[in-house]
């Protein structure tokens, strides 16, 4: 079962369930289409395609290919839980590019002082 067979007869009931749309005198009220409120079942690539687009920024070159492979549901729980996601060639990239981040208070001090403590030096 999907998370959108999941999901939409709850959205569902909180659109029945909720107030009459106000009107002002002489409008019609607000309707919602017929179609709107059938329940459509979404292929399996529409669903990685809505997925993608909703939960991303769109999909890149095997991305489609990736969360078809692993499964809509469980690509929604990995990216709810970042920690998990493997990053470390990015954290690898990122120590090389910058070589501050690895370091501490004390040595940041120490390399960079800032601009006041260099007048006072002086």
């Amino acid at each position: 079962m999907s998370i959108l067979t999941k999901t939409l007869p709850a959205v569902l009931l909180a659109v029945a369930c909720a107030p009459a749309p106000r009107t002002q005198a002489g409008t019609a009220p607000v309707t919602i289409p017929a179609a709107w409120a059938e329940a459509r079942e979404l292929t399996a690539d529409e669903q990685v395609a809505h997925a993608l687009s909703r939960l991303a920024f769109g999909a890149r070159p095997g991305d489609l290919a990736r969360v078809r492979r692993v499964g809509v549901d469980r690509w929604i729980g990995q990216q709810l839980r970042p920690e998990q996601i493997d990053d470390h060639e990015m954290t690898s990239t990122l120590a090389r590019a910058y070589t501050t981040l690895g370091k501490n208070a004390t040595e940041l001090m120490r390399d960079y002082p800032p601009p006041n403590l260099l007048r006072a030096q002086a």
